[in-house]
Order: C-alpha cells, then structure tokens, then sequence
C-alpha cells in the first residue's frame, strides 16, 4: 500500500510534457538534495545523483518509503525511469526555474507548479 502511495505521488510529481519553450537548464545544479516545499499531509525528498540515480523518500502518517529510480535531462525536461510492477515506466516533468536554491516544475496540463527547495548538506 505504501509503495502505491509513492508511486502515485512520484507520478504525480514527475508527470510533466515537453514545453513549447524548451530552454536548456544546467542539469548539474539538479544535483542534490531538494524537499517539496509546501509539505502538508506528506513529506518528500528528492535527491538527484551525479550518476543519474534519483532517490525518492515519502513520509506519510510516520512511515517512510523509498524508492531509486534512474533520471536524465533533456533541453528543460527532466525524465525518469521507474519500476512499476516490474515494468519500467517514463515520466517527464518541465523544469520552469532551476536556480542554486529553488527548483520550479508544472505537471502535464496542470495550472500549479510545484516548488522545491535545496536542503544544504552538512
């Protein structure tokens, strides 16, 4: 049940189209750690890998699930290959803001974007 939970809010997250303005973002700010900024019912990390790994970690209700899936970047449009029920599936989010601190995407067909914020490491 928790996987499920995850998945939906990964692919909730992560579902994007490509953009008519497709800018190029510098993918190697992606990297690291970034928490969705308006938590409310769940919290969630994502943290892109310079290996092109990309580790999701739910916490809902006190527990906390993970997921590693695989991800790439392509002119402002990130892609990511997860496991589904042993089927790989692609989602693909438009990146509209990738700053040092704040990253800004849209879903398909979504008026909201949502916003993520980078957790400084130690």
């Amino acid at each position: 049940m928790a996987r499920l939970i995850l998945g939906g809010a990964l692919g909730l997250l992560l579902c994007g189209a490509l953009s008519a303005d497709d800018k190029k973002i510098d993918a190697k700010l992606l990297v690291g750690k970034w928490r969705l900024k308006e938590d409310k019912d769940a919290s969630m990390v994502l943290e892109f890998g310079k290996d092109g790994k990309l580790t999701t970690t739910l916490k809902l209700k006190g527990k906390e699930e993970k997921s590693v899936d695989s991800y790439k970047v392509e002119g402002n449009t990130l892609i990511v290959t997860e496991k589904v029920g042993g089927k790989e599936e692609t989602t693909k989010t438009v990146i509209l803001k990738l700053t040092d601190t704040e990253m800004v995407s849209r879903r398909d067909k979504a008026k909201e974007e949502d916003t993520f914020v980078r957790i400084k490491g130690k």
